[in-house]
């Protein structure tokens, strides 16, 4: 039976433990004393830049879209067979 990768020495050149490397995280670090730091990261900040005309034909066709949303629903709605005649 092979032992697999992770239980094997560190010391072997071939291969790595997967528990050797710690993934670098964002807001977190050790420092010397091997205490955990913790920070808060901002998000970033988007600006957006679309004009007032741009906002009201997008939602115009969200609505649209809604509304044809609520009318084909509607209508497969309306159009079911009925149960009562199986």
């Amino acid at each position: 039976m092979q032992t697999p990768t992770f239980l094997k020495s560190s010391t072997a050149s071939s291969t790595t433990n997967l528990f050797e490397k710690k993934p670098v995280e964002r807001g977190v670090s050790i420092d010397q004393d091997g205490k955990s730091n913790i920070w808060a990261i901002e998000p970033k900040v988007e600006v957006d830049s679309s004009s007032n005309e741009e906002k009201v034909k997008k939602g115009l066709l969200a609505v649209g879209g809604l509304g044809l949303a609520v009318v084909g629903a509607g209508l497969i709605l309306t159009n079911l067979p009925n149960m009562d005649n199986y």
